[in-house]
């Protein structure tokens, strides 16, 4: 292939990459020591659901993901989580999977599925979120619960995964 050629090719692939929408949340820490731990949870188990007490929010902001007017409308933006996980789910099994907050404050969830994409939601169930995955696959979900405005943390919650309801 001519050198022509090839300068047109990388041209071609480094446009085609920057027109992709952001696969990542830069800033977050899907690596570092979650705060409230590690769990491993498989579907069928009787603990379903699984819950944990938590409390959401910090002072990072999510418009760097962003994530503006995506779910946020009318927050502007101003979803604050911090930056390392609040738990790594290890999910044992290829079966339906949500993870919902029930917490009296406005929450929201971010979550690193095990293939690295993003998944976020701020009030799939009324002012909690809730993110499904129907087919939920085995390995590795990191999960940083948020919270609203200059709320740096919301009143304790609970993390629920199931794989029934909600």
């Amino acid at each position: 292939m001519s050198p022509m050629a090839l300068s047109v090719r990388a041209a071609v692939v480094f446009l085609s990459v920057l027109a992709q929408p952001a696969l990542a949340c830069p800033g977050l820490d899907p690596d570092s020591q979650p705060m409230y731990g590690e769990i491993n949870v498989a579907a069928g188990r009787a603990m379903d659901p699984f819950h944990i007490t938590i409390r959401g929010g910090g002072s990072w902001n999510l418009k760097a993901c962003g994530l503006e007017g995506d779910g946020l409308t009318g927050y502007k933006g101003d979803g604050l989580v911090e930056v390392t996980p609040a738990v790594v789910l290890h999910w044992q099994d290829s079966a339906r999977l949500a993870i919902t907050v029930e917490d009296a404050d406005d929450t929201l969830l971010v979550i690193r599925d095990p293939q690295g994409g993003w998944h976020f939601d701020d009030n799939g169930r009324g002012h909690n979120p809730l993110i499904v995955f129907e087919n939920g696959e085995r390995g590795t979900y990191t999960i940083w619960i948020g919270s609203h405005g200059t709320n740096s943390l919301v009143r304790p919650g609970d993390l629920i995964v199931t794989t029934k309801g909600p």
